[in-house]
């Protein structure tokens, strides 16, 4: 690799760029997952992976990530490969299976150039519970906004970005989903996702009939 990374230092597109940056891009690849070119400090580390995707693709794939690339949002992305995906609490799995379904369901009417689909808290919430047929109160992990909060901040600014409170109710905010949702959570993931809320839902649906 230090080979590859000369001759891509060698290019006259990196002209006035170092090591030092190829590596910090690289490191924010792996630190956040997903990046867009308008987010406020990230835009250059983005450029730099769009003018060098073989070398990031070849780079990603040596430590078992993808590189994903939307061209026309300037968003890239290092998706981990073959299950080596962090294991996530199982409240804010349903967390990410809801908010790509509600990002699904807003591509027709409610998507921006960013590539994003605004949505409120109420709303993503209101999914889950309808999705796990569970209320909010027995999920420890979202059932208050701080740990909501905490929730969405796991999960990471590269597929949710949390706006102003909705008629000065501090819970119910403004949720931005973003476009890394549709790779984080695909269309086979997606699949094992909602089998895997119907799962865990059916103890509370078979407690509730035999009471």
């Amino acid at each position: 690799m230090l080979s590859d990374l000369e001759a891509v230092l060698d290019r006259e597109a990196n002209r006035s760029r170092r090591l030092d940056d190829l590596q910090a891009a690289a490191d924010m690849l792996l630190a956040r997952q997903f990046a867009y070119s308008g987010d406020r400090g990230t835009s250059r580390m983005v450029a730099i992976v769009l003018v060098n995707r073989g070398y990031f693709e070849n780079l990603m794939a040596a430590l078992g990530r993808r590189l994903v690339i939307d061209d026309r949002i300037g968003m890239v992305g290092a998706l981990p490969t073959g299950g080596r995906g962090r294991r996530l609490p199982i409240e804010d799995t349903l967390l990410l299976l809801t908010m790509r379904l509600v990002y699904q369901e807003g591509l027709s009417g409610r998507l921006t150039e960013q590539g994003e689909v605004a949505t409120s808290t109420e709303e993503v919430m209101a999914k889950l519970e309808e999705l796990s047929r569970r209320n909010r109160s027995e999920l420890p992990r979202l059932k208050d906004w701080t740990r909501l909060q905490q929730a969405l901040g796991d999960l990471g600014a590269g597929l949710v970005r949390v706006g102003d409170p909705i008629e000065d109710e501090e819970r119910n905010r403004t949720l931005h989903l973003r476009a890394g949702l549709l790779h984080a959570v695909g269309e086979e993931a997606l699949a094992r996702l909602e089998a895997f809320a119907d799962d865990i839902s059916a103890p509370a649906a078979d407690g509730h009939g035999s009471g």
